[in-house]
C-alpha cells in the first residue's frame, strides 16, 4: 500500500482521471496543481453538456454535498470548476488515506 505522499498523490490523480475518462500520464512527477487543472477543465465540460454525469461523480466519490452546494452557491465559471477539482482530489487522497490506514497494517505499525 502507498505510504509517501506522492505515491498516495499519483493515485489519486489515476483514479481522477478514470473517472472522468482522461488518459493518464505515467510519470509520478505529475503534479497535483497539472491534475487539478485538467480536472477543471473535464468539470467545465460537463457542467456544459452533462451536468448529471458531473453529480454521480461527486456522488461517486463522497465529496461533502455542504461543500458542493456552498461552491455552486459561492463561485461561477472557471472558480468554481477549480474549487470543485480541487475538493475532489481532497476527498480522493483522503479516501486511500483512510483505506491505507484500515487495510493491512505496515510493519513500523505492529511497534506501536
Amino acid at each position: 500500500m502507498p505510504d509517501n505522499k506522492e505515491e498516495i498523490e499519483h493515485l489519486a490523480g489515476i483514479s481522477l482521471r478514470q473517472e472522468f475518462g482522461l488518459s493518464t500520464p505515467n510519470d509520478l512527477n505529475s503534479s497535483l496543481d497539472a491534475l487539478i487543472a485538467i480536472l477543471s477543465k473535464a468539470i467545465a465540460q460537463l457542467l456544459q453538456s452533462q451536468p448529471e454525469k458531473l453529480f454521480q461523480i461527486l456522488y461517486r466519490l463522497d465529496v461533502n454535498e455542504n461543500i458542493v452546494k456552498a461552491a455552486f452557491k459561492e463561485k461561477a465559471g472557471e472558480e468554481l470548476c477549480f474549487t470543485l477539482a480541487q475538493k475532489m482530489v481532497e476527498r480522493q487522497i483522503q479516501r486511500i488515506q483512510i483505506r491505507q490506514k484500515y487495510s493491512g497494517k505496515s510493519s513500523e505499525d505492529s511497534h506501536h
